[in-house]
């Protein structure tokens, strides 16, 4: 009834978006970059202590860098601790298909004039 390219697509459908039920249906676990959803799980665990940025704006006031805004876990709630960090540019560029890490050993917190329309109200400070 459904060629073979339409139950590629439902097969890879269901692989991706509803990684649990193919893994019960197929009786094997999927390796690591074979669903979507199961590599977003794993990235959200692993970095579920991390900021990762959620807003991002080219510096007016650093040329190179990208101010980022990001929140622990990635994950916007108003209990959550917004913190904004310059990053190279050229480094932000290479983010990662489910967001950007900031090392805060490398990406120095950013008090000064914000590029962010909504920061430039809270003055200088966080």
């Amino acid at each position: 009834m459904f060629t073979v390219y339409e139950r590629s697509l439902a097969e890879s459908a269901i692989r991706n978006t509803w990684p649990d039920a193919w893994e019960a249906i197929h009786g094997c676990e999927l390796a690591e970059s074979e669903s979507w959803t199961k590599d977003q799980r794993a990235f959200d665990q692993r970095h579920a202590k991390d900021y990762i940025v959620t807003s991002a704006i080219f510096s007016d006031q650093s040329p190179g860098m990208t101010e980022v805004v990001a929140v622990v876990g990635g994950r916007r709630k108003s209990d959550h601790d917004e913190r904004r960090f310059l990053v190279p540019s050229d480094e932000y560029a290479q983010r990662g298909r489910f967001g950007f890490v900031i090392d805060t050993g490398r990406h120095a917190e950013y008090h000064g004039p914000s590029s962010f329309i909504g920061w430039r109200c809270r003055g200088s400070g966080t």
